[in-house]
């Protein structure tokens, strides 16, 4: 399962409404994905999380 560790102090805020969703593996999976291919994958992050509020219901799925 890929670690989403690297990532969680900035999804570290939103955990309540991610520590449940079963796609957060898949979310880590795909940041993993960012950084090696040579991309920044905390920026990508930031600005997915900059670009307007999470949905309530599926959050993790927006980021994806």
């Amino acid at each position: 399962m890929p670690d989403i560790g690297p990532w969680w102090p900035q999804l570290e805020p939103l955990s309540r409404y991610l520590v449940d969703d079963s796609r957060l593996p898949m979310l880590a999976a795909r940041l993993q994905e960012v950084n090696r291919h040579g991309g920044d994958a905390s920026d990508v992050l930031d600005t997915a999380l900059q670009d307007g509020p999470l949905p309530a219901e599926q959050p993790v799925a927006a980021l994806i």
